[in-house]
């Protein structure tokens, strides 16, 4: 697109212990804070943090921006995300109340992760995101590019759902106040709570909002459960929660066991429940784990929907 102009851009990503490598902080996930964002940056680019920005003001004598952002949720660190470059954008607000506030979604043609759910802001790699013409909130979630863009024109079915699954994942961290931004996990040890949580919501999301068109259910068992069983099958197998205590399994959490067998464990459980009791399980328990479990474990879940099961 610009064959004889290269654009530069600076982005974070922090998940899971990476912070720390910015600014001194207790980098774990139990561990929340509140952030005020404050970027000085080059004339010419723009700056995104988690908050809305409040001030913007360029300097008379020298070539940078001071752009100042709102203070941030009390949320755990590695949610926190900083990203200057020279952006093309397009936003659209609503009134319904989203939390949080405001949400970007930003697209980047090389990134270390496929997508980071930081609050108020996700990244992408750079074919991830569908045409958002019906986007109904702003906030600011960071994608590679090639995950978060779609082109009809281009690219076959398949892509489509890759890009929309990816992109109801990391807002389904945001905007449902599933386990992630909202209920954080205590430790490593429960990555699949959150991981397991979001993919599970992918398909029910989707279809929703599609109103059953593109029919995920069944894309669930080929694309979740059947990966989760191949993954399962090897001798590198292990169980959903695992003891981790070095940074190198922290990364290594991050695979098929946490997401797929995850999200399969979570559908059996509502198969079993009953897809609507299981629902409403969600609805009532998570506001009592924001409550008293602000830093979640596995059997702080599994006690609340056993209750909610057998209570009378």
């Amino acid at each position: 697109m610009f064959p004889h102009y290269t654009k530069t851009a600076a982005v974070t990503q922090f998940e899971p212990n990476y912070a720390r490598l910015m600014v001194p902080c207790f980098d774990e996930p139990d561990f929340k804070a509140t952030w005020t964002v404050t970027v000085i940056h080059p004339k010419g680019t723009t700056a995104l943090a988690n908050g809305r920005e409040i001030s913007n003001t360029e300097d008379p004598v020298t070539p940078w921006i001071v752009s100042k952002f709102e203070r941030t949720p009390k949320m755990s660190t590695y949610l926190l995300a900083i990203a200057v470059g020279e952006f093309e954008f397009i936003q659209q607000y609503t009134n319904r109340g989203v939390r949080p506030s405001h949400l970007d979604m930003l697209a980047l043609p090389d990134f270390a992760a496929g997508a980071m759910e930081n609050w108020g802001l996700i990244t992408y790699k750079f074919n991830t995101i569908l045409q958002l013409s019906n986007c109904r909130f702003l906030k600011t979630l960071l994608f590679r590019e090639n995950s978060i863009l779609y082109d009809v024109n281009i690219y076959d079915p398949s892509n489509k759902y890759s890009v929309s699954s990816t992109i109801a994942h990391e807002v389904a961290h945001q905007l449902f106040q599933w386990f992630g931004n909202l209920v954080s996990i205590k430790w490593w040890n429960d990555l699949w709570l959150k991981e397991g949580f979001a993919t599970y919501m992918e398909h029910i999301s989707l279809d929703a909002i599609t109103h059953g068109y593109m029919n995920l259910k069944d894309f669930f068992i080929i694309n979740k459960l059947e990966k989760a069983l191949d993954a399962d099958a090897l001798a590198t197998s292990h169980p959903l929660i695992v003891k981790l205590e070095r940074e190198v399994e922290v990364h290594e959490a991050y695979d098929a066991i946490t997401y797929d067998k995850g999200a399969s464990v979570l559908a059996m459980i509502s198969a079993v429940m009953d897809e609507t009791e299981f629902n409403e399980a969600i609805k009532v328990t998570i506001p009592v784990l924001r409550t008293l479990f602000p830093a979640c474990l596995s059997e702080n879940f599994g006690s609340s929907c056993s209750i909610k099961r057998y209570e009378p």
